[in-house]
């Protein structure tokens, strides 16, 4: 599954982003005019480079509306107990000394 995905409209393409688990896309940028062949992702969020088949490469740098864009994954209500997938504290032999 791509992640990002280039189309081309009338010679001007545009990388556009998708969330990896909801596959939906959540923005997109023009600005190269051959196939987006290479991104790079700066380790700390804010912005990317895109190189393309139309010899350039472009630095790209976020939106502030995009980096205080919220995880669309609700969290569970205050109070509610959270699933522990079979484990049981409680039950727990692993620290068993052998007695």
């Amino acid at each position: 599954m791509s992640v990002t995905t280039t189309r081309g409209d009338v010679g001007k393409f545009e990388t556009r982003f998708f969330h990896l688990v909801y596959e939906e896309e959540f923005g997109k940028v023009k600005g190269h005019f051959g196939p987006i062949n290479a991104i790079g992702i700066n380790p700390n969020g804010r912005s990317y480079a895109s190189g393309a088949e139309d010899g350039y490469v472009r630095l790209h740098f976020f939106d502030k509306s995009y980096l205080d864009m919220k995880d669309p994954v609700p969290e569970a209500p205050e109070g509610e107990e959270e699933e522990n997938d079979g484990y049981d504290e409680k039950n727990d032999d692993s620290s068993d000394d052998g007695q």
